[in-house]
């Protein structure tokens, strides 16, 4: 029945005008899930379709109304996506006499189309969310910081209580905002010390609430004595994210709730990091298939496919391992073994001083949110620092022009004249002030930001932060105050090197017990 059709590319039916397949070649009748002896002379639409008659969307008809041809796509019972062209040659009397169909299957291209629509999407709202951060992290940098100066005097333990809620509440904030950014942030791979139960709590956290309102209970055990090990941080929480979410799915698939427990050890020189579901398990027979590329579960538009692909990729390439193992009980647990490694060197330790005695400065702090001026000014003040502020780029030059300053800290984002051209500027003129400066900034994610970012090698803080880390990287800049005189004057000796302050203690989270989303 193919005959010469077999010649050709493409599958190709002929159906007559009762909708009988007259010819057909062996590519339209493997895409039909047969062979050419066992379609020919059936009804096309019991084959395209499922029924036992034309349904509304039959591109033949279609054609036969239209007076030319027709052309969509249609899903086979397989779930395979054909592409079909149907066109309709009459005969004497204007009468239908056949329909040519062409056949294409586009399953996998379509699969490409929407991974490709998805990432544009990831895109789109990558530039979203880098622009409503930025207008976020200017008031919760006021927020944050009014609430520090505040635990810092001596209040009642009614209002202390209070105060200490507001900032609780406000850094709780700032953390949502900053894995959102870190997790629509593209990245190179880069390598560095990684607390792999901070990657976890971060995961978890960005979770939190789709988790909560799902019903999704979360428990963590989370060795605290694991050691830290070189890896890409974005990478492991685009891994951690996505076990998390497929989890997630299963659970609310299976009984629309459900409990995920998290746990990490280490033996043997590898970290295990262990996210267990009590939803319905993997089936046996797509164990093995689980990690291949566009291989899913998941109904048409719902996902990719490349989801567990990509973190077998990414923890391969840490050279660690990814499997799933099937407990005795209910669910699933996916296992994630990464090997604890180093640089290849030790890193140069912190100078430590045990009689470390801040020095004050001048600082010059550039801000075009005034919140942001009053607020670090208050704590640099409160620190010993003279601060003067300026709310642009074009004002701290002149104010340069007149002062000296032992540190200028700037925003990266601000009209007239921005944070990135004033540093330019300065370095042209006083090469050893633009050593000097730290940047502060709410918008992480523009490429014209991290650009710039990444040319320089200045210190730099990302709203909201702990007014204690910028006091902190102020008194890293041991410059002296002597000689003093404007930009492009003379420039002040640093001779005088101070012992190295202590870094302020970090807030961590409890390791193990239950998050309370």
């Amino acid at each position: 029945m193919g005959g010469d059709l077999d010649s050709a590319g493409e599958g190709i039916m002929v159906v007559d005008e009762n909708h009988v397949i007259t010819r057909i070649n062996s590519a339209a009748a493997s895409m039909l899930g047969g062979d050419v002896r066992e379609i020919a002379g059936r009804k096309c639409y019991e084959l395209v379709h499922g029924t036992d008659a034309p349904p509304p969307s039959c591109l033949m008809a279609a054609a036969l109304r239209s007076g030319g041809d027709a052309r969509g796509e249609e899903e086979t019972g397989d779930g395979r996506t054909l592409e079909i062209i149907v066109d309709v040659v009459r005969g004497a009397g204007d009468r239908p006499y056949r329909a040519i169909h062409f056949l294409r299957d586009v399953t996998e291209a379509k699969r490409l189309r929407q991974q490709l629509l998805q990432a544009e999407k990831m895109v789109s709202l990558g530039q979203l969310v880098a622009g409503v951060a930025h207008e976020i992290n200017n008031p919760l940098t006021g927020i944050t910081g009014y609430a520090q100066l505040l635990a810092m005097k001596d209040l009642d333990d009614d209002v202390r209580e209070d105060v200490e809620g507001i900032s609780r509440e406000a850094q709780r904030a700032a953390r949502i905002v900053k894995n959102l950014l870190s997790f629509a942030r593209e990245h190179k791979l880069e390598k560095k010390p990684v607390d792999i139960n901070d990657a976890v709590r971060e995961a978890l956290e960005l979770k939190a609430y789709d988790l909560r309102v799902n019903d999704i209970s979360v428990q963590t055990d989370l060795d605290e004595d694991i050691p830290e090990t070189f890896a890409d941080p974005h990478q492991l929480q685009q891994v951690f994210l996505n076990l998390i979410t497929n989890a997630q799915q299963a659970m609310l698939e299976d009984r629309g709730c459900g409990c995920l427990k998290v746990s990490t050890s280490e033996r043997d020189g590898f970290i295990r990091i262990a996210f267990a579901d009590d939803g319905p398990g993997v089936p046996e027979e797509i164990r093995d298939r689980i990690f291949d590329p566009f291989f899913t579960t998941k109904d048409v538009g719902s996902g990719t496919g490349l989801g567990l692909s990509i973190c077998y990729g990414i923890i391969e390439e840490h050279g660690g391992s990814i499997r799933l193992e099937s407990p005795e009980r209910r669910g699933a647990v996916f296992v994630v073994e990464l090997p604890v490694t180093s640089a290849g060197g030790e890193e140069e330790d912190e100078p430590a001083g045990a009689a470390y005695r801040p020095r004050p400065g001048r600082i010059l702090l550039v801000d075009d949110e005034a919140v942001v001026r009053e607020v670090l000014a208050k704590a640099l003040k409160q620190s010993g620092h003279t601060v003067d502020t300026a709310r642009n780029g074009k004002v701290a030059l002149r104010m340069l022009d007149r002062n000296y300053y032992d540190c200028v800290v700037s925003d990266i984002k601000m009209p007239e004249m921005n944070g990135a051209t004033l540093h330019r500027l300065v370095s042209e003129r006083d090469a050893r002030l633009a050593e000097r400066f730290i940047f502060i900034t709410g918008d992480t994610v523009s490429p014209e930001t991290s650009r710039y970012l990444e040319q320089v090698d200045n210190p730099r803080l990302a709203k909201p932060f702990d007014t204690a880390e910028l006091v902190w990287e102020l008194e890293r800049f041991s410059a002296a105050t002597t000689d003093g005189g404007a930009v492009g004057g003379t420039r002040p000796r640093r001779d005088d090197r101070r012992p190295f302050p202590p870094r302020p203690p970090s807030l961590v989270p409890p390791a193990t017990g239950n998050y309370h989303f």
